[in-house]
């Protein structure tokens, strides 16, 4: 079967910022590294989205470095631990969804500190305190290449990012009946593997996939929501209005109002 990918989006992030950078990866399990500089300090008010991958953030403060361990969030929720600091410049990686060097599920909803998960400060100072973006990209696989192999080759992980596969190919519109009949596992079974694996229910994630390419396609001035909803197979415009407020805590007419006033990415060449 042909892979696929998807770059996850935490579009509050985004609107945060000065400026937000991407360097695009889409291999060896990341999706993407990312630098920014905050605009204000954010404590109790930053909103994160849904979006089933791990992020790893460090704040390039040379006097006070830090870094997080971000799981995956199943509802827009304002931040538990993360807090942007005003006009401190900060390096971010966001592995492709359901993809991780710890197993998922223990991390889901999750900001933990990253020495609580790799062990490692001293990766965390030459990232913090490294002169640029390519070269903390550089520091930070040279420690990852080797870290998760063992479990990228594992069975279970085959089977999740095959079924997860399916699912961003079909924009989430997949059923866990749909998944059994072409992988010939029971729904039982699969409930199982994403329950214990990732932490998340095959619908949950399903949704999550049809919400980020909501995200994504609520940008493009050119489509109407009616437009939108038909190419994601919402039953309707006022089904997808319901499950976007669900997700994003606001109707996608009041998200374009904003993100098109303050969204801009630069992606920066290989």
């Amino acid at each position: 079967m042909k892979e696929t990918s998807m770059m996850p989006q935490q579009p509050f992030w985004v609107i945060s910022s000065k400026y937000f950078k991407v360097y695009t990866v889409l291999h060896d399990g990341i999706s993407h590294f990312y630098t920014f500089k905050a605009k204000k300090n954010t404590r109790d008010e930053l909103l994160i989205v849904p979006d089933l991958s791990i992020d790893i953030l460090f704040c390039c403060d040379k006097e006070n470095p830090e870094a997080f361990y971000c799981g995956p969030v199943r509802q827009t929720r304002k931040h538990k631990n993360v807090t942007f600091r005003e006009n401190k410049t900060y390096f971010g990686v966001r592995f492709e969804p359901c993809i991780s060097v710890c197993r998922i599920s223990d991390v889901v909803e999750e900001e933990l500190d990253i020495e609580v998960i790799l062990g490692d400060r001293e990766m965390v100072y030459r990232i913090c305190t490294a002169e640029n973006f390519m070269d903390r990209v550089k520091i930070f696989m040279q420690y990852y290449i080797g870290q998760c192999g063992q479990y990228r080759e594992s069975e279970k992980y085959k089977t999740i990012q095959m079924m997860l596969n399916q699912m961003i190919l079909k924009n989430g519109n997949c059923k866990v009946q749909d998944l059994s009949s072409e992988t010939y596992y029971s729904v039982r079974h699969i409930n199982q593997i994403f329950q214990d694996e990732v932490g998340i229910t095959p619908k949950t994630i399903a949704k999550t996939i049809r919400f980020q390419h909501a995200i994504r396609e609520l940008s493009d001035e050119g489509r109407s929501l009616t437009e939108i909803a038909n190419h994601l197979g919402y039953y309707d415009e006022a089904h997808m209005i319901h499950e976007f407020k669900l997700n994003a805590g606001i109707t996608p007419g009041n998200y374009q109002k904003i993100i098109r006033k303050n969204y801009q990415i630069e992606y920066m060449k290989q």
